[in-house]
């Protein structure tokens, strides 16, 4: 019998341009959030994962931009549920789960954006979409 982890994530704006944390176990940058404990609805999750890594505390959760599921080993898939958030705040302070932070521009976040996460949002076609430099 296989297990599920749920991970819920966002790219959060702030005056035009997007936040990335880099992770420190394999130095790629990605959108902050992190996975549900039991019990947890899918907000809470999303704020509670995005203070513990970024600090910030006061975002406006918007709509689910989209979902994803793959199996990663043998016996665990991963579902994953990126949102639209906004923050109101740019100050960032990262956990040791990540080892930088970066408010970017589309072309920055193309560039840098993990290319997974990157490739879900051209193929929902959602980067045109989002409301940035």
């Amino acid at each position: 019998m296989g297990n599920f982890e749920v991970a819920v994530k966002s790219v959060i704006i702030y005056d035009r341009k997007v936040l990335l944390v880099r992770r420190s176990n394999d130095n790629e940058w990605e959108c902050p959030g992190g996975t549900m404990e039991f019990g947890e609805d899918l907000h809470t999750t999303l704020r509670r994962e995005i203070e513990e890594e970024t600090g910030l505390n006061d975002i406006d959760i918007g709509k689910l931009l989209y979902a994803i599921t793959f199996t990663y080993n043998p016996e665990t898939q991963y579902v994953g549920l990126m949102y639209l958030s906004h923050a109101k705040s740019d100050k960032v302070k990262i956990s040791n789960e990540h080892i930088d932070f970066k408010w970017v521009n589309k072309k920055q976040l193309t560039e840098l954006l993990w290319k997974p996460m990157l490739n879900e949002l051209i193929k929902n076609g959602l980067l045109d979409s989002l409301e940035i430099d």
